[in-house]
């Protein structure tokens, strides 16, 4: 049996499995007719919101877990979710929320402050992922059951932000984690690995590892269930595009989540698939460069580097189209995004220039890591830069890795690093630090470039500490430039969002800062 059948065969045999006693195959259709399917190629790092720092566990455990305020849009303010209003003192060191009264966890435990703080203190404590994000957190008070407040150490602009991201910031029910508290893990790691006890729509009833995650609807959910919404969600694990699209076709799955170019461009005349697309994302490409390894901690070899790429072919080979040159390290739709800085084009000749310069008149051999399980268009991209260095006599060996080991690379020291690698990057809330601290500033680790350059430190630290957007703006226009000279990281495109569904999943609006979230909730199957 094809894999595809394989699958179908599975989920027909889990409905049949939840369908009650005496049910037959209508009743099985029906119960089938509540559920949206998602095929996903990866797999989540960790469920734990202290731990998960990549873009495929939030789809997984969005649905469970909420966060105090969500994103508007981009630059537009926040809305509601657990925290119902909240402020700060003039220099934005000191945050207070008020909270939403009557909301439970799916264990039946009463959300406070006491949850908020906890929830938060974890991430500190675990250190792992997004706990940077709290840098500046120098204590949460418990002011009363529905009021927390948080005193900083320092203005930190991007704080409301941070509270409203899709890592970290995402509030766990205290009860659950103390419950599987053990001596050698004080905070329930392990547990929390692979189960959730939010106060979200959703409930976890199954983790089948390798295969499935099947979220049920939590009845006494503070949202309320009138109107449409799905009962439940189950999130296939698929890895193989062309399975995914085949299970979409046949509506064995009501959404494929990592499809190639190829295939949404075979797609977009479907009478039963709607592709849909916005280029009005934040998702950008960079190639990064270890800038503490030779030879590319050499900046004229990182600019040989920016100079020999065909930029062209990434957006109108590797995306079709549906993707612009990057400018610069920023997104165009990000607030602090500069027009005006210059773009490195491809010029073998000048790129020979600088390797002269830089004393490597003959090339050299370097390595360049990507993500294997990540789209074709990883694979596509390192094999052109593999080309496009050849063109100026740089002899590239390409490691292509699995999750796991590409992190692992991702976050080791200098030496424990590619020379190049490369990464696509989603914000991590709305503000421009997101991108520019982590992967430029001396501080960053998680992906990072691992430049360190002082006067572009103290520009960063002096932007992510004022609240004035106007001073913000001009530093950050400072930031990009400096950040273009040094030549870390090689800008390749702003990707436009693509995803194919079938016609009659309703309600999905897309989200540039919460681009791989799905708001289930809001999403229904049309009859």
């Amino acid at each position: 049996m094809k894999k595809g059948g394989i699958l179908y065969l599975t989920f027909f045999l889990l409905v049949v499995a939840l369908a009650p006693v005496g049910t037959d195959s209508a009743g099985a259709q029906d119960l089938r007719a509540k559920s949206l399917i998602v095929a996903n190629s990866a797999l989540p790092q960790s469920l734990d919101p202290a731990v998960a720092y990549d873009p495929w566990s939030t789809i997984y455990n969005s649905g469970s877990y909420e966060t105090l305020v969500r994103a508007k849009r981009v630059g537009g303010g926040f809305e509601p979710v657990l925290a119902t209003k909240w402020e700060s003192n003039e220099d934005g060191t000191i945050w207070t929320f008020h909270l939403r009264k009557g909301v439970k966890f799916h264990d039946g435990t009463p959300f406070n402050a006491e949850a908020v703080k906890f929830s938060i203190d974890r991430v500190m404590a675990v250190n792992k992922g997004p706990a940077w994000f709290y840098g500046p957190v120098k204590e949460i008070e418990v002011v009363d059951e529905h009021t927390v407040r948080f005193m900083l150490s320092e203005p930190y602009a991007p704080f409301l932000g941070v509270m409203g991201a899709a890592y970290g910031s995402l509030i766990v029910s205290p009860t659950a984690v103390k419950e599987h508290v053990k001596e050698d893990d004080p905070h329930a790691e392990r547990w929390m690995q692979d189960h959730m006890v939010g106060t979200g729509p959703y409930v976890l009833q199954d983790w089948v590892k390798g295969q499935m995650v099947r979220l049920e609807r939590f009845d006494g959910y503070w949202g309320g269930w009138t109107g449409n919404h799905l009962d439940r969600v189950i999130i296939r694990f698929v890895t193989e595009p062309a399975t995914q699209k085949l299970m979409l076709e046949k509506g064995e799955v009501d959404i494929a989540n990592n499809l190639t170019l190829e295939m949404l461009e075979k797609l977009t005349d479907s009478p039963a698939v709607n592709v849909v697309e916005s280029p009005e994302a934040l998702n950008i490409m960079y190639v990064i460069l270890n800038c503490q390894k030779e030879p590319t901690s050499n900046k004229l070899v990182r600019k040989a580097i920016s100079c020999a790429l065909d930029y062209d072919s990434v957006v109108k080979v590797i995306y079709g189209g549906h993707a612009r040159r990057q400018r610069g390290p920023l997104p165009r739709i990000q607030w602090a995004f500069d027009e005006s800085v210059p773009m490195y084009k491809r010029d073998l000749k000048l790129a020979r220039e600088y390797l002269q310069k830089a004393g490597y008149p003959e090339g050299f051999s370097m390595t360049y890591a990507y993500f294997s399980e990540g789209g074709e268009h990883l694979r596509k991209q390192a094999e052109l830069f593999q080309s496009n260095m050849a063109d100026i006599d740089i002899r590239v060996e390409l490691q292509p890795m699995v999750l796991d080991p590409f992190i692992t690379m991702g976050t080791g020291t200098a030496e424990e690093r590619t020379e190049a690698f490369s990464t696509d990057w989603y914000p991590d809330f709305d503000h421009p630090s997101t991108w520019l601290d982590n992967f430029f500033h001396s501080s960053g680790v998680f992906l990072s470039t691992l430049l360190s350059n002082a006067e572009l430190d103290k520009v960063l630290d002096e932007a992510r500490q004022t609240h004035d957007p106007d001073k913000q703006i001009a530093l950050y226009k400072k930031a990009q430039e400096i950040i273009i000279e040094e030549a870390p990281a090689l800008f390749l495109a702003d990707i436009s969002y693509r995803v194919a569904m079938r016609k009659e999943v309703k309600g999905f609006q897309f989200h540039p800062l919460y681009s791989n979230i799905f708001n289930f909730y809001n999403m229904y199957l049309e009859q």
